[in-house]
C-alpha cells in the first residue's frame, strides 16, 4: 500500500472513530436534554389544554348557575311556574352562547325539560337515543348532596365527546332545600378541538376510556393506566413526541 493509499486509510479510521466518541458524547450530554425539552414541551402543552378545557367549563358553569341560582327556576321544578318553559327558555339564546344541552330536572329525578342539538347545524338529537348512560335518580349528574355540590367534567354521548356541568337548583339567594338539578353541555366537536389546538399549539384528540374510537395504541395505553393506576404516560418517536393523560 503506497503512502497516499495509508493516508486516506488513517484518516478514515480518525474520522470513524471521531464519529463514534462524538455520537457517544452527544448521546450522554446533547441527547437527553433534547428529551428532556420534548417532555417538558409536551406536559407544558397538556396543561394548557387542562386550563382550556377548565376555562370552557367555567363559562358554561356560568351560564348554568344563571338558571340554577333562580327564583324562577325553583318555583318552576316545585310545580309553581308554569309559564316558565314558554317566558324563559331560549333554544336560540343557549346555541348562541354555545350550549348544545340544556336539562332540568325535579328533586325527584325527573326531566321536566330537555334540549340537546347537534353542534354542526343546530338540528335537535333525540337525548334517549344519543346519551350512553341514562340520567336517571341516583346518577352523578342528579346527585347534590350540599347546595355547594357540583359536578363537571366529560360525558360520553353516541355524537361524540360532551363536556358537562351539574348543579342544584337553588333560590336566587342560592338557599334551599334543594328542589332539582341543571346540567349543561357542550360538545368537543372537531371545530371546538381545532380551536383548543391551535390557542395550545399542540395537536389535540379527545376519545373515550371505554369504547372503540379511540386509536389501538391510545386504546392500549388507557388499560394500562387504568390498570396500573397511573393518569398519564409519555412517549417519544423519530417525528414527535406524545403525552396521554
Amino acid at each position: 500500500m503506497n503512502l497516499g493509499r495509508k493516508i486516506v486509510v488513517l484518516f478514515l479510521i480518525l474520522g470513524a472513530c471521531f464519529s463514534v466518541v462524538t455520537y457517544a458524547a452527544l448521546n450522554l450530554t446533547v441527547f437527553p436534554t433534547f428529551s428532556d425539552f420534548e417532555r417538558e414541551s409536551s406536559e407544558s402543552a397538556v396543561r394548557r389544554v387542562e386550563q382550556l378545557l377548565n376555562f370552557n367549563l367555567r363559562a358554561l358553569g356560568m351560564f348554568s348557575k344563571e338558571y340554577a341560582f333562580w327564583d324562577d327556576t325553583y318555583h318552576y321544578v316545585q310545580g309553581q311556574n308554569p309559564e316558565y318553559t314558554d317566558e324563559i327558555l331560549s333554544d336560540t339564546y343557549w346555541q348562541d352562547l354555545g350550549t348544545d344541552m340544556f336539562l332540568i330536572f325535579d328533586v325527584k329525578g325527573n326531566m321536566l325539560y330537555g334540549s340537546l342539538y347537534h353542534p354542526a347545524d343546530g338540528s335537535i338529537l333525540s337525548l334517549e337515543e344519543e346519551i350512553v348512560s341514562p340520567l336517571v335518580p341516583g346518577h352523578p349528574l342528579l346527585t347534590h348532596a350540599t347546595t355547594s355540590h357540583q359536578v363537571t367534567g366529560l360525558m360520553q354521548t353516541r355524537a361524540g365527546l360532551m363536556q358537562v356541568v351539574s348543579y342544584p337548583i337553588l333560590t336566587t339567594m342560592r338557599e334551599g332545600p334543594i328542589a332539582g338539578t341543571i346540567v349543561g353541555g357542550r360538545f368537543l366537536d372537531p371545530d371546538h378541538v381545532s380551536d383548543l389546538s391551535e390557542r395550545a399549539t399542540a395537536k389535540i384528540s379527545f376519545h373515550a376510556a371505554i369504547g372503540n374510537d379511540a386509536p389501538p395504541r391510545a386504546a392500549t395505553l388507557v388499560q394500562t393506566l387504568l390498570s396500573s393506576g397511573k393518569t398519564q404516560h409519555f412517549e417519544t418517536t423519530d417525528t414527535s413526541a406524545h403525552e396521554y393523560r
